[in-house]
Formats: C-alpha cells, structure tokens, sequence
C-alpha cells in the first residue's frame, strides 16, 4: 500500500531452468496492499484538521513523527538502500487500510521508491526503532488519494519498524591505467582480487552484482533483489557475463563497462563479485521400469525411493525440495541442484502433478514420478524446453515442510 512507483530492469541474471512450475515462484521486492480489513471511509480528516501528539516532532516538510521505541546506535538507511520494515498503516479515525504485520511477513522495498514520507521518516531511523509516522496528504498520496483504502487529501499515520537494511553498492569511476578493452568493445577492470579457485565449467557460483547506467544511476543490483545470484552459466543470459564470472577467482570484484549490443540494450557499467563456486553432483536419470512403479486414479506414478518418516504436507503447506526433471528421453530440462540451494513454494503453486505427488511423501522421503502430459503442461507443453504432450521425470527430495 506504500508504493509510489515499480522499478524492475529486467535483470539478465535468471534462475536456471524456464522459470516455470515447478520451480519457485519469485517474491515481490516491495510490499504490496493485501485485502482491505476493513472499508475505508468516504471522508478522513485532512493534515490542517489532525491535532499532532504533544511528544511529536513536526520537521520542515510536513511529516511528523512519535518515537515509539529508540534504535540501536548506528547509520540510517539513504535513498536506494534495501530496508526490510514491519508496518501498520491507519486513517486518521483509526480505519487500518494495510499491514505487513497482518500478513505475517516484514515488507522489503528500496528506498525512494515509496510514498515521499516514508522515504524522508525511514531515513532518520536507525535499525531496530519503531516510529509512528505521521504523513500529510502532500507527502502520501495527495488530492487523488489511493482508492478504494485510502480517501483524497488524507492524513497517515504508520507504526513503523526498521527491522534492516542493506546498503546500495556505491559507484565508482574506471581507472584507465587498469581497464583492458575486449574485441568486441567490453571494458574491464579488476577492482579486487580474489584469491580462491576458477570455477569450473560445470559449477554452481553465487554472484554479487550491481548495475549502472554511465552517469552513476544505479539501475538494479543483487540486494535490491532476493540476493546474490546462484546457479550454473545456463541461468545467464548474456554471454558477455558468463564468460566473465567463469574466468574470475573467487572473492575476485570486476567493472565492467558494457556496450548497449552486448548488455541490455543500453550502455551500462555492471560490477560483478564472485562469492563463491562449488561443483555440483546432479542425480543420474533413470526411467524405472512398469513393475517398479505404482500408479494413482489420476495417472500419476511414483517410486520410493526412500522412505521419510516425518509428516506430510497438506494443500496448504510451503515445501522445501531438492529436485530434477527430465524428459522421457532422458534430457534434463530443470534441477534445483543447478541453483546450488533447495526450491520453495506452495504445495498448490506447482503442475498438478507436482500437487498430488507431494502429498504423498513424508518429510525426509525421496520419490521418482512419471508424471503424465495431463497432469504436466499438456498439449501447450512449456517451450523451449518442454515440448508438447510430454510425459515428465521427477526425482524428488522432500527436505521440508513448513
């Protein structure tokens, strides 16, 4: 409910696979309004109307604020830092219109992308205070208001917390004396050494990155996302950037200057940091045979593998999985092991398939499931990797469920 505007570049970093079912699906970076808990009000007392507390502080700019709990002794966060918040946000007559609390989970944003008085109140906090923020209709939403939660000319108060925040990556200038310049126009310059091993063809690596535009605007970078990058050089999509982070050591930090036909259409300067590349060991295919399988009403069939001996998910339930996926063939088309972590999302936010399998493991089992084009993708298929009407192989760890 706090947005005033959305940034996404369009990252060329991707997770590996199609970014389809049944990998996990991606969390917004910025809260966003959940169901009204209650109807707003067609009229709310306007800034001129609304009596501050006694122990409030009213800045220059109109926003008021009441310090509820003091932070720790630190910096605050400035404009592009990632702060993670909990927040409650009420009309002036005490109608609650948005909350992350209510939800359950802390809202992550960048900072100057929201409403002018969170971004002016957030970056007097330190972490760890709680505020009441007090924002006039100039500094929130104005004469337009943010229907149907939040009426013209409306006053705000949020009880807001700063539970975190990252800083944005600062830009720097290239130094010509240490830049070298490619055939094909990219410029680079190590702006740390790193001091452990190459990564090797076939490895997973996590990545740091940072993206300007030539004058210094910082366009996108790894903490404003879900953080650094993991996965192996198929989940890259420029060329230019797989073939720099499988040259680097690791801890090495590099500059590159990115002309606009080999990055995002556009110039831009990206800083690249190799954090960490390990080798990974992807499960072997294996298409049991029929008598080795066991088949529900539906179509579905499955082989146990192992045996868990914890609970089962329910429709409801959030799993944590370790997987890979074939075709029938033999050719692998998606792997959490790729990614170098376990996949997470919703027993129900994945292929049908996906949905009733699960529900039959424990926590802790392994299974194998020949799941059927019906209960997959069907006749669409999911190009470019699964094609039509395709029977899919799934070896499946259940890790988790939560």
């Amino acid at each position: 409910m706090i947005h005033r505007i959305a940034f996404p570049l369009g990252l060329a970093l991707a997770a590996c696979g199609n970014g389809t079912e049944p990998s996990a699906p991606s969390a917004p970076s910025a809260p966003s309004a959940a169901a009204p808990v209650a109807a707003v009000p067609q009229a709310s007392r306007p800034a001129a109307e609304y009596e501050l507390p006694e122990n409030a502080v009213k800045l220059d700019s109109g926003l008021a604020y009441v310090v509820l709990e003091e932070g720790e002794e630190g910096p605050s966060p400035a404009l592009g830092d990632k702060v993670v918040v909990h927040y409650t946000g009420t009309l002036t007559d005490g109608t609650q219109f948005d909350s992350s609390r209510t939800r359950g989970a802390p809202a992550e944003f960048q900072l100057g992308l929201v409403i002018e008085g969170w971004n002016e109140g957030l970056a007097l906090m330190t972490k760890g205070a709680r505020w009441q923020l007090i924002i006039p209709p100039d500094l929130g939403y104005g004469a337009g208001g943010a229907p149907p939660r939040i009426p013209p000319n409306a006053t705000l108060l949020f009880d807001v917390q700063l539970l975190d925040f990252v800083a944005a990556p600062k830009f720097r200038p290239g130094n010509p004396e240490n830049q070298t310049t490619s055939e094909n126009g990219l410029v680079s310059e190590t702006v740390k050494e790193g001091t452990g091993p190459v990564p090797g063809p076939d490895d997973v690596v996590t990545v740091d990155y940072a993206i300007w535009s030539p004058e210094g605007e910082l366009m996108d970078w790894s903490g404003k996302q879900t953080g650094p990058f993991k996965g192996d050089r198929s989940g890259m999509r420029l060329a230019f950037m797989a073939d720099a982070i499988y040259s680097m050591k690791v801890g090495q930090r590099v500059r590159l200057e990115v002309p606009a036909e080999l990055g995002v259409g556009q110039p831009t300067i990206w800083e690249l940091e190799l954090v960490e590349a390990k080798q990974i060991v992807m499960p072997e295919f294996v298409m049991p045979a029929a008598g080795e399988l066991k088949a529900t009403e539906s179509g579905l069939q499955y082989q146990v593998v192992k045996e868990g001996e914890g609970d089962k998910p329910s429709p409801q339930s959030q799993v944590v999985v370790e997987y890979a996926g074939w075709l029938t063939d033999g050719t692998s088309f998606d792997a959490s092991y790729k990614r170098g972590e376990p996949a997470r999302f919703p027993v129900m936010g994945v292929i049908p398939g996906w949905q009733e399998g699960l529900q039959l493991m424990n926590k802790g089992a392994v299974y194998r499931f020949v799941i059927p084009s019906k209960l997959a993708y069907g006749a669409q298929g999911s190009p470019p990797t699964i094609p039509p009407n395709a029977d899919l192989v799934f070896l499946v760890e259940l890790v988790d469920i939560q």
